[in-house]
């Protein structure tokens, strides 16, 4: 019943690389009109974020600091109360893995309109941290939304002083955008260190460049259509719980580092797992892959056509180095589940 932890990753990369053929496929289908989701919802909450990776080996070297950013996305129709106080994502779809920035976008698109039909969907609503890559999505009717929090800890990081902060989560409390201007470029006229100066100019910037999205939408008076029956709209900004969930708690912490491959391909099943789809791809592995896989584990080199046996020695005789007595005997534990991933 063992296998090696590189058995174990092999399968992982097989899996996750299978993940990112079907997402090119799907931008394919995308692009030629041939996907609509069955799911026909009026708002559409779709929530974008970047983690940090520590990268390992030559992967690491290309970078200045070693680490390169992950994207990730979710996508989802409304909050549905499990009990009292208690509210779950609802139809949520997840994307995460290294991409450029339109990349990224296609992807994100393609999966959300393979669940969602896209043209029914009356308002769609996307909260972020205002990076620049965020809001180049294709649908230029997408109402912006700047994360409350990313919003609020910029606010108390770049004002020291506790009046001035109040100040400034009034005039937005009281969605008053003129008068916080006015009042963080008098602020600013007030200070004499250079750091604080500074600090000043770049929060307004930062609010200048997602002036569109300092207030949330629940804020804005919008005229949305009702929510699904069973459904409810709250407040966005759940990606930092996601991101945690998703991809940080597996892959950033512990001082853990990645190949960009690795890291991708694994993100890839973190991502299916969140979504509740992670046998979507382990149901359609073929057993003759995952046998391909213990055949290269096992396997010093194998023959290619060229090298005939009359070659190389006296024909094909593998090393074999682990065992699988257990796929005719019973199972139990976690067995069961690396068996089941390769279709056994």
């Amino acid at each position: 019943q063992s296998i090696s932890a590189m058995g174990v990753w092999n399968i992982i990369q097989a899996l996750g690389k299978k993940v990112s053929v079907e997402e090119k496929e799907l931008v394919k289908q995308h692009k030629k009109g041939r996907l609509e989701g069955k799911k026909t919802v009026p708002v559409l909450f779709e929530e974008t974020d970047g983690v940090n990776i520590r990268l390992q080996g030559k992967d690491r070297k290309e970078t200045k600091n070693g680490k390169a950013e992950m994207k990730a996305a979710i996508a989802y129709d409304g909050w549905k109360e499990e009990s009292h106080g208690r509210y779950r994502l609802n139809g949520k779809v997840v994307f995460a893995g290294f991409a450029k920035s339109k990349e990224f976008h296609q992807i994100r698109e393609a999966k959300i309109a393979r669940e969602y039909n896209l043209d029914e969907v009356v308002c769609r609503i996307l909260n972020g941290d205002g990076a620049g890559w965020i809001k180049k999505v294709p649908d230029k009717d997408t109402l912006f939304q700047l994360d409350v929090f990313h919003r609020n800890e910029a606010v108390r990081e770049k004002i020291p002083h506790r009046e001035a902060q109040e100040a400034v989560f009034s005039f937005l409390g009281k969605q008053d955008l003129i008068g916080l201007f006015d009042y963080l470029e008098t602020y600013q006229n007030s200070l004499s260190e250079e750091e604080e100066v500074q600090n000043i100019a770049d929060l307004i910037r930062y609010f200048r460049n997602n002036e569109e999205g300092l207030i949330p939408y629940r804020e804005r008076g919008l005229a949305l259509p009702e929510s699904p029956e069973g459904l409810q709209y709250r407040n966005m900004g759940t990606m930092e719980g996601n991101n945690w969930s998703i991809l940080a708690n597996r892959m950033k912490h512990g001082h853990r580092s990645w190949s960009r491959r690795g890291a991708n391909h694994l993100a890839k099943l973190l991502a299916k797992k969140s979504e509740g789809k992670l046998e979507e791809v382990t149901g359609r592995m073929e057993r003759p892959t995952f046998e391909t896989l213990l055949v290269e584990e096992t396997i010093d080199e194998t023959l290619s056509a060229a090298k005939a046996p009359v070659r190389e020695g006296k024909g094909y005789e593998p090393a074999v180095r682990g065992s699988l007595a257990a796929i005719n005997a019973a199972l139990r534990g976690d067995p069961i589940k690396l068996f089941g991933l390769a279709g056994y």
